[in-house]
């Protein structure tokens, strides 16, 4: 099954110093049917203490302040994630998704 490695950057890069920053970040995989996440690891500047909560979605949501003085912030985050193919419940889509997600299909594979 593929394996993908994904490097995502966030980089903020101020005029002048800037005395403290409130942040929210929502860049956590998500686990779920046909995505195994193998590694995530994510280094902020300064490594301030994040907390996190679930959004509606049951998206994880992280919350930080960097509260001294700096001019740049960088999140840098590293993921790796295994994918495997997953069967689809026709019976929970409109006719019209799946003649559109045939026609995607058949567009990738030809």
């Amino acid at each position: 099954m593929p394996i993908y490695k994904i490097h995502h950057i966030t980089k903020y890069k101020y005029d002048r110093s800037i005395r403290e920053s409130a942040n929210q970040i929502k860049i956590y995989p998500y686990n779920k049917a046909g995505q195994e996440i193998l590694s995530h690891e994510m280094v902020i500047t300064d490594e301030p203490n994040v907390n996190k909560h679930y959004d509606y979605w049951g998206n994880t949501v992280g919350c930080f302040t960097v509260a001294h003085p700096h001019d740049e912030l960088i999140i840098d985050s590293r993921l790796i994630a295994k994918t495997t193919p997953i069967e689809i419940d026709e019976s929970l889509s409109k006719p019209t998704d799946l003649i559109l997600l045939n026609k995607l299909i058949q567009k990738k594979m030809g």
